[in-house]
C-alpha cells in the first residue's frame, strides 16, 4: 500500500503538484476499496488513472470557480478532485 501511495505522490511531484494529506487519505482509501473488491486490481495502473483524473478533476474545478487563480490553486489536488476521480472510474468500469 505504502508503495502505491509512493508512486502516487511522485507522479504528482513530477507534474509539478501537491497533494493535501487529506488527499493523500483519500487516495488510500479508494485504493483499499479497489483492492479488496475488484479481482482485477492492476495496482500502478489503476494509481495512474485516478491521478490523471484527479488532475483533470481540478482543471475542471478551478475554471469553474475562478477567473485568475492563484499559483497554490494551479498546484494544490485537494480531495474533492480524488473523490470526483474516484466517481468517473466507478462509472466507468461499471461499479456502484
Amino acid at each position: 500500500m505504502d508503495q502505491l501511495i509512493q508512486i502516487a505522490e511522485l507522479m504528482i511531484n513530477e507534474r509539478d503538484y501537491t497533494m493535501r494529506l487529506e488527499s493523500v487519505n483519500k487516495l488510500r482509501d479508494i485504493i483499499i476499496m479497489e483492492k479488496e473488491t475488484s479481482l482485477n486490481f492492476n495496482n500502478a495502473r489503476f494509481v495512474r488513472n485516478v491521478i490523471e483524473k484527479s488532475i483533470r478533476n481540478q482543471a475542471v474545478r478551478l475554471l469553474s470557480r475562478y477567473k485568475k487563480p492563484s499559483k497554490q490553486d494551479l498546484m494544490e489536488i485537494l480531495p474533492q478532485d480524488v473523490t470526483a476521480s474516484e466517481n468517473k472510474l466507478k462509472m466507468e468500469y461499471g461499479v456502484s
